[in-house]
């Protein structure tokens, strides 16, 4: 074999430094853990100021938007949006896409809700805080992308909850939605952070949107517990000074939503964007006991445990030593408001790639997933 001239050692080690350079970008479109973009797409975009046409390239949400129904395929489409819209590369068209729609606007990545036929509050919820992370964030919120073709159904829910805020504009009047029904009454979205005025303040606000007769006085007193410990374990561990995020955050930051109807139901979501409790558990000043519990529990070490095994952990024995608020284990306070509904109520908690499920009267499940939800979602279906 010919050996290389020292000239020839060179170049080759500078294409090796480009190519390492530009791989980020070619992942875009080509590696299998992303999302593989097809030709751009010509919408129409809309904002409270104007109404144009556009390109970009489309991300396609599952025609089942439901953390319930279809978890695994919802889940995995959030983790690709994030990879996309929050990546800190800039997009740029592919000269043929540029050239083919040369005289529209180009918008980058998007994503097509008008693919969604039914979504609910929970997965809703979600999708609202990472658009809202992307407006506080500068990270180009664009505006409603072919409102007009989506369902009335996916679009009223969205109103309910008040999404159209996180998009700097409101629904078209040519495309109003049908009104909720009846016997439903939804909580429109309110977020906070660590400030404990705030959050008192913003959670009686909450509860008073949903205050209807058939919540009885010793069952809202325990929602608004519940509520409170989620957001004490909001401030106190989900966003821990000096961890490295993957994305960019909004330190403290958490969203609440909800809704109740007639029919002796109650639904009560609460999300954040924090490093997760699998992630946080190891911080925890209860971690010895976490350990012992989890060796006599399963018979393995706790490293060697899925998310969804981790969680149930901290339910157990709980994150803090601290009880001096008198409420003892947060996490159990959480689970603690299902046992006062009545049976068939739940708690559902998805942190990380971690599953758990409490459903009063049977045995806790948990579950590994195969892509994070990206923070820790609280969801109480409580039949009262």
């Amino acid at each position: 074999m010919k050996k290389l001239s020292e000239r020839h050692r060179r170049i080759l080690i500078y294409r090796h430094h480009q190519a390492m350079k530009n791989r980020g970008k070619r992942n875009l479109f080509r590696s299998p853990t992303t999302v593989l973009f097809g030709d751009a797409v010509s919408v129409t975009l809309t904002t409270k100021s104007n109404r144009e046409d556009a390109f970009g390239y489309r991300l396609t949400p599952p025609e089942v938007f439901c953390f319930e129904k279809n978890l695994s395929e919802t889940i995995k489409f959030l983790d690709n949006f994030r990879k996309v819209i929050l990546s800190r590369q800039r997009l740029r068209p592919r000269k043929r896409d540029r050239n083919k729609h040369h005289d529209k606007r180009w918008i980058g990545s998007f994503t097509d809700i008008a693919a969604i036929n039914e979504i609910t509050p929970s997965a809703a919820l979600v999708l609202a805080a990472e658009y809202d992370r992307i407006k506080r964030k500068n990270l180009g919120v664009k505006g409603i992308i072919d409102g007009d073709k989506w369902s009335s159904s996916v679009s009223g829910m969205l109103v309910d909850i008040g999404f159209f805020e996180y998009l700097n504009t409101e629904l078209p009047d040519t495309h109003m939605s049908d009104p909720p029904p009846l016997n439903t009454k939804m909580l429109q979205i309110i977020t906070g952070n660590q400030s404990i005025t705030e959050k008192i303040d913003k959670l009686n606000r909450g509860l008073e949107q949903l205050r209807n007769s058939v919540i009885k006085q010793p069952l809202r007193h325990a929602v608004f517990n519940g509520l409170t410990e989620a957001m004490d374990n909001c401030a106190n561990h989900a966003y821990p000074r000096g961890h490295q995020f993957v994305y960019p955050v909004i330190p403290g930051c958490w969203w609440m939503s909800g809704s109740v109807t007639n029919s002796q139901d109650l639904e009560v979501i609460f999300f954040d964007q924090g490093a997760t409790i699998p992630v946080t558990l190891p911080n925890s000043t209860n971690f010895e006991k976490i350990v012992q519990w989890f060796q006599h529990k399963f018979s393995i070490p706790l490293h060697k445990a899925h998310d969804g095994q981790r969680i149930q952990a901290a339910m157990a024995i709980g994150r803090s030593s601290d009880d001096t608020s008198g409420r003892g284990n947060g996490l159990a306070t959480m689970k603690n408001l299902v046992d006062q509904a009545a049976e068939q109520s739940s708690l559902q908690i998805l942190s990380r790639r971690g599953k758990y499920v409490y459903t009063k009267g049977r045995n806790e499940r948990v579950e590994s997933l195969d892509f994070s939800i990206g923070g820790t979602l609280i969801r109480w279906r409580l039949y009262l």
